[in-house]
């Protein structure tokens, strides 16, 4: 849903189209080194979204059968009972693998999302687009921002196992839409009320995709 709803947000924007201004990068250029840096993230991704869906498939089969979805009492955004995870999953706009793990018994569900859209961009952009994903400023905010032509996005935020609001982001992204690069990954356990026994399963599968391990590979990548 926050997916949906980011990019309705940004397709209700105009970005402007600026002639790249170097000047303003700052940034070592050396050939196509950071273009090769985000077409090896990309190769990541692309993988880790494949090879996630077994492990996911596996881990939801175990939650519902030793300790399944469960609600003491109805509230807001759930009803009282004992409901499987369902994992429903497909390919959507430009190339970005979704995983949801709703369940019956409540509003929202877990997400993972994997982005992996790569085409070559100048590589001053891309160098710079990698600094970005490196400063501090993409560690503390949602979305950094660079309106230059191509517009430059991204976000590196840790997140942690409770998941909650403050989920793990980790992003690169040029251009708007279609855009030429997307890149990254997240994970959201949605903007509702939990159920009961939620957090023991975010951080059963957070563990069980290895999700601290792809966010290391691709801060290596991305150096």
């Amino acid at each position: 849903m926050w997916l949906d709803i980011l990019k309705n947000a940004r397709l209700g924007s105009k970005p402007k189209s600026k002639a790249l201004d170097t000047s303003r990068l700052k940034v070592n250029v050396e050939d196509d080194n950071c273009n090769r840096k985000l077409k090896e993230a990309h190769d990541f991704c692309e993988a880790y979204a494949k090879k996630i869906q077994t492990v996911i498939s596996e881990t939801i089969k175990k939650i519902n059968e030793n300790n399944p979805p469960t609600n003491a009492k109805s509230h807001s955004d759930g009803r009282e009972g004992t409901a499987p995870l369902t994992l429903f999953d497909k390919d959507i706009d430009d190339e970005i693998t979704t995983y949801r793990l709703p369940t019956r018994i409540n509003r929202g569900n877990l997400s993972i999302y994997v982005y992996h859209k790569y085409e070559p961009i100048n590589e001053e952009a891309a160098c710079k687009l990698i600094d970005m994903f490196n400063s501090e400023k993409a560690k503390s905010t949602n979305f950094y921002e660079y309106d230059i032509d191509p517009r430059l996005e991204t976000s590196n935020k840790k997140g942690s196992p409770e998941l909650g609001y403050d989920y793990p982001f980790n992003y690169v992204a040029a251009g708007a839409y279609p855009k030429k690069v997307n890149i990254g990954i997240s994970m959201s356990r949605g903007f509702f009320t939990p159920y009961d026994n939620q957090d023991e399963h975010v951080k059963q599968i957070w563990d069980a995709i290895r999700f601290s391990d792809a966010q290391q590979k691709l801060n290596s990548i991305l150096r």
